[in-house]
């Protein structure tokens, strides 16, 4: 299931991005072969490669803005995820491929949210949450034409035995 969504998230970012390719006559101007950089700014990261340029938010790992070719494909509010990060008891955000030692050819950011084992994920769903830490990656490529996004979900053995919890 997991890979499923994976794929799904991944097809869903970079569909677009394909048929905007197809559309948009300023497209022919960018540089294709341009190093991958990443700024790491106050409240977000921004990965950008000549082609793709995307800013992801800090607090909570979504796409705050994502520009193919100069044109803006996310909408006004971006993208998010079902579950986040945000929340968590502790929230870090690093860079985990840093395109300044690779020579431009890639860069990867990290938000990652340790719950310690309280509810985090989801806490509206039916049922409640999960008690499981969370982790979005947000990668790019030279020449890449599109983002690749994951999640990592890992649940310590120290955590509620299942993924949600109603105390009787």
């Amino acid at each position: 299931m997991a890979s499923l969504r994976i794929g799904l998230i991944t097809l869903l970012v970079s569909l677009p991005l394909r048929l905007a390719a197809q559309s948009t006559p300023a497209a022919r101007d960018h540089d294709a072969h341009a190093a991958v950089t990443v700024q790491d700014e106050n409240a977000t990261f921004t990965l950008d490669n000549g082609i793709v340029k995307a800013t992801i938010r800090k607090n909570s790992g979504s796409m705050a803005s994502l520009l193919y070719k100069g044109v803006e494909r996310m909408g006004g509010n971006g993208g998010y995820w079902e579950q986040t990060p945000e929340g968590a008891a502790n929230l870090t955000n690093t860079v985990t491929i840093d395109p300044a030692t690779n020579h431009g050819s890639r860069a990867e950011v990290s938000i990652k949210g340790i719950t310690g084992g309280t509810q985090m994920l989801g806490r509206g769903a039916p049922g409640g949450g999960t008690y499981c830490d969370m982790e979005i990656r947000d990668a790019l490529g030279r020449s890449d034409s599109g983002v690749y996004v994951y999640a990592i979900f890992s649940h310590p053995a120290g955590y509620c035995s299942e993924g949600t919890h109603n105390p009787s």
